[in-house]
């Protein structure tokens, strides 16, 4: 693999106007959502997410890597499913 292929970015998330008719908000709500909205809503998903985006991230590789068997040849602290794990209580705990 040359450097272009370790640079190469996929897409994690999007935000649209069929995506919010997806989750069962009508048109009218829709419409009444200006881009300037949009936007917001965009953003503040966005600084959610990444709360845990790095956690995240390792769980979804480790997953894909236990099949390969590869799962466990990772540095750093805690298992992705310790990690996980801690996570959700986190997010438990934040919520209550």
């Amino acid at each position: 693999m040359d450097s272009l292929d370790w640079s190469r970015k996929y897409e994690v998330l999007s935000l649209s106007r069929l995506y919010l008719s997806s989750l069962g908000y009508t048109t009218e709500q829709i419409q009444a959502l200006s881009d300037e909205d949009m936007q917001r809503i965009a953003d503040t998903i966005n600084n959610r997410s990444f709360l845990y985006f790095e956690e995240d991230v390792k769980f979804a590789v480790w997953e894909e890597l236990k099949d390969k068997d590869l799962d466990n040849q990772t540095t750093g602290e805690g298992s992705p499913g310790e990690i996980l794990e801690e996570q959700e209580q986190d997010r438990e705990t934040r919520h209550t």
